[in-house]
């Protein structure tokens, strides 16, 4: 079967990042080789001599722009005969540690659908725009915070894919960028920065085949309550039972419906009341978080327990959760600690956002940590900024200690304090054979100019 769909979107607005060079390039390599290009956006420039002086044999063209990409400090990385890799060389490491190679394994395994060539064509598209189309084509809700950012995404196909291989090329592009995509069960994918992929608890709950699914895109009534009495005379209580479901069903269907055809786009104050209506309870009114925006989209039916466990765990990815205040009544408050994963209960992530003024503090100096480790990862319009960096001389239970100390951390140089955080700090970890080992820290700043001081600070530039 063959899936006619097109889904070409350009986005001409925000800047190329790689070059027009580059992107022209890319473009006559994936020409010439017939095979789709995954990469980041942020390469290094491509001299556009190059392409007007190209031999016209095919296979002296493609290797004369591949020793042109060498030069250039680009890895080019075969992926099967579908896909080529292309990325820094000093970030070549990367297909090892952060990226499973997957194209030839795909390429063999047999699929129904087919996206034709050119199906696919994103053009320095902002990761959120190209998230729901991920989301249809794996058929998965996508659960991400409303801070979610990456560089400028460029994906376009140049030979036909199953559906499968979309996936993989879709998912390997937003890791490329710094977006990692961790499935959740069957029906749920976490969208998360890379530095976080370790941290993240997929816990969704598995379908129940007997469950009633609730439609966001349409309210389905049954119309007559009373038809199941009539259906089962003499059992006044079982039909009674059966009446009060399918009315629960209804107002759930109604409240979810309701929710996402809602004229303004969703807060998290309204996503606290779906939750309420589902769990029988009230929420209550918070002036904190009443108009606080919050991304929450479904596009595929769920049961009543899989879009609890939605909503709760895109409140832990935005450091909010869910507390009861009595048996009537529940609110929203800050994550402001974040343990280790014992229960359900946890949060998503070990990052949490101030915590009170008794916050303890650490000190950290360009002594502390490894310099080349030292980086943003946020671009400068994020409203979070995030600076990265692995500690030098400590174990990772000392620093699994510090993370739940959610300690301010203050930046110091030659006994001057240069900058300190303003959200805390979170965990950096490794995955090492199913084990997390803590490496080093994430800094959460409000201000992208306070992140690359501190980046400078430590780095000792």
């Amino acid at each position: 079967m063959t899936v006619k769909t097109k889904l070409t979107l350009l986005c001409f607005l925000t800047p190329f990042l790689a070059g027009a060079g580059m992107l022209d390039a890319v473009d006559v390599y994936a020409s010439l080789t017939g095979k789709t290009v995954l990469m980041p956006s942020l390469l290094p420039f491509f001299p556009d001599a190059v392409l007007s002086d190209l031999p016209t044999d095919k296979t002296n063209a493609i290797t004369r722009l591949e020793t042109e990409f060498s030069k250039q400090g680009i890895a080019v990385v075969q992926d099967g005969p579908h896909f080529v890799i292309l990325l820094p060389e000093k970030e070549r490491a990367f297909i090892t540690n952060g990226l499973s190679l997957r194209g030839g394994e795909l390429a063999v395994t047999k699929s129904g659908e087919t996206l034709p060539s050119g199906t696919i064509r994103f053009i320095n598209c902002d990761v959120t725009q190209v998230l729901p189309i991920y989301a249809s084509i794996s058929r998965r809700t996508i659960l991400r915070s409303i801070t979610l950012h990456s560089a400028p995404v460029c994906l376009k196909t140049a030979c036909p894919l199953s559906r499968e291989e979309a996936i993989y090329a879709f998912a390997t592009v937003f890791a490329l960028n710094g977006v990692a995509v961790v499935q959740d069960g069957q029906k749920f994918v976490q969208a998360v920065p890379m530095i976080q992929r370790s941290m993240v608890a997929a816990r969704a709950p598995k379908p129940d085949p007997a469950a009633k699914l609730l439609n966001p895109k349409n309210v389905i009534s049954t119309g007559n309550y009373e038809l199941s009495e009539a259906l089962l005379p003499g059992n006044h209580e079982f039909s009674k039972a059966v009446s009060k479901m399918e009315r629960d069903l209804e107002r759930w269907g109604k409240a979810l419906f309701d929710f996402m055809h809602y004229k303004s786009p969703p807060d998290a104050q309204r996503l606290l009341g779906l939750y309420a209506t589902l769990v029988g309870k009230a929420a209550e009114p918070s002036k904190e978080f009443d108009g606080m925006s919050i991304w929450f989209h479904i596009e595929t039916p769920l049961s009543k327990s899989e879009l609890m466990y939605a909503i709760e765990a895109t409140f832990d990815l935005n450091w909010l959760r869910i507390d009861q205040v009595d048996d009537q009544r529940i609110r929203l408050s800050r994550i402001s600690d974040r343990g280790p994963h014992t229960g359900k209960q946890d949060a998503v992530l070990h990052i949490a956002p101030s915590g009170p003024s008794s916050q303890p503090i650490i000190v950290l100096t360009s002594k502390d940590v490894d310099t080349n480790s030292v980086r943003v990862v946020t671009q400068a319009t994020s409203s979070v900024q995030n600076l990265v960096f692995r500690y030098v001389g400590k174990t990772s239970a000392e620093i699994e200690a510090i993370v739940h100390r959610h300690p301010q951390v203050q930046v110091v140089q030659d006994g001057r304090i240069v900058t300190a955080t303003d959200g805390g700090c979170g965990g950096l970890a490794d995955d090492v054979h199913g084990q997390r080992n803590y490496v080093g820290l994430v800094l959460i700043f409000d201000n992208y100019d306070q992140a690359k001081l501190a980046e400078k600070t430590l780095r000792r530039d």
